[in-house]
């Protein structure tokens, strides 16, 4: 009889391992880290630069920006910090490149993780997801992420994954 319920508690155990096994192969497979030359996906290297609210007007916005000129023009319709546009010069754009994300969240403050970009063909897909806090209230917020200019060469899309 004790072997008997021994058993059924080592099965349960071994099938509760197999389901949690299989959830977190499902979870994690929406930006999955396994990549391989055949899939021709590529992790591209990043720095995470700078997360903040925006007060004022403002637009949600998902866009790789490559010149000074293309800088110049979010630095005028969002209110960033002066430091910011002291970074980004000419200079800068030389051999880098960012990734701006500005988004609307319906919990303050707000937190983000960028845990992989990757490149595959022409579409870049930025794997993140927000933390976000316990108090009620709208949150415009703006993320900005540097990668090498040769990194996403040829990128015509961009793609955000959030939870």
């Amino acid at each position: 009889m004790k072997a008997n319920k021994k058993k059924r508690h080592t099965s349960f155990i071994i099938n509760a391992v197999v389901i949690l096994i299989v959830f977190f192969v499902m979870f994690v497979g929406g930006c999955s880290s396994s990549t391989t030359k055949s899939k021709g996906i590529i992790n591209i290297d990043f720095d995470f630069s700078y997360e903040g609210p925006i007060f004022g007007p403002f637009q949600e916005l998902e866009t790789l920006v490559c010149t000074l000129s293309q800088w110049n023009v979010i630095f005028d319709n969002y209110s960033l910090p002066t430091e910011l546009n002291e970074k980004y010069n000419k200079l800068f754009f030389v051999e880098n490149s960012l990734i701006v994300y500005a988004y609307t969240r319906s919990s303050w403050p707000v937190q983000t993780a960028v845990y992989r970009i990757e490149k595959r063909n022409k579409e870049t897909k930025i794997c993140l997801e927000h933390f976000q806090g316990d108090a009620t209230a709208i949150w415009n917020g703006i993320l900005i992420i540097e990668v090498a200019k040769e990194d996403i060469k040829g990128v015509t899309q961009l793609k955000i994954v959030s939870n």
